[in-house]
């Protein structure tokens, strides 16, 4: 019974690391895009893109953030960790 729980638990915690991967992957697309609007690509295609934790626009008037917690109200964003499940 133990070691029934212990691979079930196992199991939840492979998917979770899988749906974060899937994620993250997402992601990364998504920033590529934003960067390539902006004109701040050093890769020709998103899955060899590694985004920085900030970029600028080459005007100066953009700033990307990737996984960075932003304050955009009085509140304190913290949506962009769904590293805590």
């Amino acid at each position: 019974m133990m070691m029934m729980m212990m691979t079930m638990m196992m199991i939840i915690i492979i998917i979770i690391i899988e749906y974060i991967k899937r994620y993250d992957r997402v992601c990364v697309q998504l920033h590529f895009n934003i960067c390539k609007k902006t004109g701040k690509l050093r890769h020709q295609h998103w899955y060899d893109h590694v985004p920085k934790s900030v970029e600028t626009s080459h005007e100066g008037n953009v700033t990307i953030l990737w996984n960075q917690q932003c304050e955009l109200t009085e509140l304190f964003l913290t949506i962009n960790r769904h590293h805590n499940l």
